[in-house]
């Protein structure tokens, strides 16, 4: 069993909550407008679905930071090397948290240098007693797969080589709090426009 000392030390409850709550939102407005737009729907299309709710996931986030649910954390936009795939990064003094559409549970998102050179700054040693005070952590969450409600929801430390989990927990294990039913509601009511947004956007390009 992984260990998560230093996700628990570094991530409350509240905003572990928070992230269960946006993640689990994106994926259910996704599945609520499949019908309305014929770019979501048919077996050769699940990429565009996957693509969607990541960057609802995204969006969602942002917004529970912004205004203010999310505590105690900042985001910004980067870019790969490429300038081809912006990603989300979220982060205070002591860690930088990255977002990833996976297949199962257990997997680390595929390689790529943006998360490669942020495993090897975690600056962990495997032996635990160099480990008293690590300068910054770099987490990965993680979330997939098909249908209304994401399977599971995980945030991990990789190793350095970004090779293997170090911790790695499912949110979905643990006991959140559940955002009020008028907070729930109009939060779906602003992700579902957005959504229909980009994909209105999307159709229009094609």
């Amino acid at each position: 069993m992984l260990s998560n000392y230093y996700i628990s030390k570094e991530i409350s409850s509240s905003n572990m909550s928070q992230i269960v709550a946006s993640i689990s939102r994106s994926y259910e407005v996704v599945e609520n407008i499949k019908s309305e737009f014929p770019i979501l729907s048919g077996p050769m299309l699940s990429n565009s679905v996957s693509i969607l709710k990541q960057t609802l996931v995204q969006h969602e986030l942002i917004r529970m930071i912004e205004k203010g649910f999310i505590e105690g954390v900042n985001y910004k936009v980067s870019n790969n090397k490429q300038s081809n795939y912006p990603f989300l990064e979220i982060y205070n003094s002591s860690f930088i948290v990255t977002l990833s559409h996976v297949q199962v549970e257990s997997q680390l998102p595929r390689k790529a240098i943006y998360r490669n050179e942020r495993a090897a700054n975690n600056q962990l040693s495997i032996f635990s007693e160099d480990n008293a005070d690590p300068s910054r952590l770099y987490f990965i969450l993680t979330h997939g797969h098909n249908g209304v409600r994401p399977d599971f929801i995980c945030l991990g430390l990789p190793d350095e080589n970004n090779e293997f989990w170090r911790e790695r927990i499912n949110l979905l294990d643990r006991k959140i709090l559940v955002p009020s039913k008028q907070e729930e509601e109009e939060s779906l009511v602003t992700l579902t426009q957005y959504a229909k947004e980009v994909l209105k956007i999307e159709e229009n390009n094609k």
